[in-house]
């Protein structure tokens, strides 16, 4: 996933509605109280 990018519409915030953020970094982790997801973003 980085190297990739994600926008966001319609989401009623002016300042990131329609604009282009790239996948900085990704990372994971799981144990017994559940699954994490981070992901960083950069303009």
């Amino acid at each position: 996933m980085c190297g990739g990018s994600v926008s966001f519409k319609n989401t009623g915030a002016s300042d990131i509605d329609g604009r282009v953020f790239g996948v900085k970094s990704v990372s994971h982790s799981l144990n017994s109280s559940g699954y994490t997801i981070e992901v960083e973003f950069e303009r």
